[in-house]
């Protein structure tokens, strides 16, 4: 499988980071950028995870994506999932897995005996408590996280399970790129917050609810999508069951094909009601908490926010999931209709971000060119990239003036050759200016020949 150079990059770092001795490493990468190719690049490649694989993912829908792109990448494994003990993995070399079915079997006699000397945990984010219990059942393995947003749902940071932090390109490099479409959000009606409180740092559940299932509120947000989000495959992210119902009933109600999904909704339902949307058959999937990381359906143009966040992890692993290109169908863009303030509190999905700082809103501008960072106020593009362009654009006769000043500054004092001998005062006379001066080699010699002449 080819990799895009960024992805070449960030396995160079990993393997840099082995070097130095690091074992535990978090890659982060926006929404789309490719961070299962990455990771099967991480199993193929003979210099970096050698031996036994364990890797981890949260969900169903990500544990058959996963399946995908492992059989695309030509990556031999063998999947542990569901109830029952299942069979021994002794001898395989790469396990998949989701994290509930882990959780169930570590002690079965399927993982008896088991040792991976590599774990990788995809949406890294997640689940954390669990993957301190994985550690420290197998201290040894080398861990490597795999997330688009390297802070908790918490807003915590997670050093402590992944001191050492790889970075990849930015959205807005992403999308410069080409490799993400670009975005443009719709600050729309959303309820007083004010007075809902907060629950583990963030908006009570249930009050958020009861809030987005107001009716006179609900008509609104479907009037929004019929505005902005009409003909476009949409995602709404709902505040809760009784509003997402409530939602879905307002669509059909304005002759929208819309269907509600939550927890509580049976795989092969969910499964279908996405397939309909994939294929145009559906407009609205509203959904409770489903899919907030990863789900891999590039045809979404619109994805609508009838809720509330204060978790910057949970804002953009929602509107991340519309940013991949879907050239099949025609998707140019992605409108997100934000009736929760979101993109006030957090700010714009495509905001330059620092990840070494929790993604605070840096003020960092990056290369058009080649995305690393500006290191001059003012410049779009790097210095090296600044002065191939000024060449690029100069005048044949200043770039021809410019090089024969280099040239001749990098030239030292040149004895006065034999025809000029007759002149030599003049020759070494010019020969002194052309070297204070860096005028072009051929100064001196014109001096002497219009004298000889």
């Amino acid at each position: 499988m080819a990799l895009r150079p960024y992805q070449s990059r960030m396995l160079m770092d990993v393997e840099r980071g082995f070097v130095q001795g690091h074992k535990k490493l978090c890659l982060q990468l926006p929404t789309g950028g490719g961070k299962t190719v990455i990771a099967a690049g991480l199993i193929s490649h003979p210099h970096l995870l050698r031996g036994r694989v364990l890797y981890i993912v949260p969900s169903d829908e990500i544990l058959k994506q996963t399946e995908d792109m492992l059989e695309s990448a030509k990556v031999s494994y063998v999947v542990v999932h569901g109830p029952g003990v299942g069979k021994s993995i002794g001898g395989v070399r790469v396990v998949l897995t989701t994290s509930q079915t882990l959780q169930r079997r570590m002690g079965a006699v399927s993982f008896a005996g088991y040792t991976p000397d590599a774990i990788i945990y995809d949406e890294a984010h997640k689940l954390i408590e669990q993957h301190r219990s994985v550690q420290k059942r197998w201290p040894r393995a080398v861990a490597i996280g795999l997330t688009a947003t390297p802070v908790r749902l918490d807003g915590k940071s997670l050093a402590a399970l992944f001191p050492v932090l790889i970075c990849g390109p930015s959205i807005s490099g992403l999308q410069k790129a080409g490799w993400l479409v670009s975005a443009r959000t719709v600050p729309a009606t959303m309820p007083d917050l004010s007075r809902i409180k907060m629950v583990a740092g963030d908006y009570d559940a249930g009050a958020l609810d009861a809030a987005y299932g107001d009716e006179a509120l609900v008509q609104e947000i479907v009037d929004w999508w019929r505005v902005d989000g009409r003909r476009r495959r949409t995602i709404t992210f709902a505040a809760g069951i009784h509003a997402s119902k409530r939602l879905v009933a307002a669509y059909n109600r304005a002759g929208a094909r819309a269907e509600h999904l939550d927890g509580g909704t049976s795989k092969e339902v969910r499964k279908d009601a996405l397939d309909r949307l994939r294929r145009g058959e559906l407009d609205v999937v509203c959904n409770v908490g489903l899919f907030v990381e990863g789900l891999d359906l590039v045809e979404v143009s619109c994805v609508q926010l009838a809720t509330a966040t204060c978790s910057l992890s949970r804002y953009m692993q929602m509107v991340g999931r519309g940013l991949r290109p879907a050239p099949h169908v025609n998707k140019r863009d992605l409108v997100i209709i934000d009736h929760g303030g979101n993109s006030d509190r957090h700010g714009m999905v495509d905001a330059e971000r620092d990840w070494y700082a929790d993604g605070a809103i840096s003020a960092r501008r990056l290369c058009e060119d080649c995305n690393e960072p500006v290191d001059v106020d003012g410049q779009t593009v790097c210095t090296p990239h600044l002065k191939a362009r000024l060449a690029a654009a100069e005048p044949a006769p200043m770039r021809r003036q410019r090089q024969e000043r280099a040239e001749s500054l990098r030239t030292p004092y040149r004895n006065c050759p034999a025809w000029a001998k007759s002149v030599r005062e003049t020759w070494e006379r010019s020969e002194r200016a052309r070297v204070a001066a860096g005028l072009p080699l051929w100064y001196s010699e014109q001096q002497c020949k219009r004298e000889i002449a």
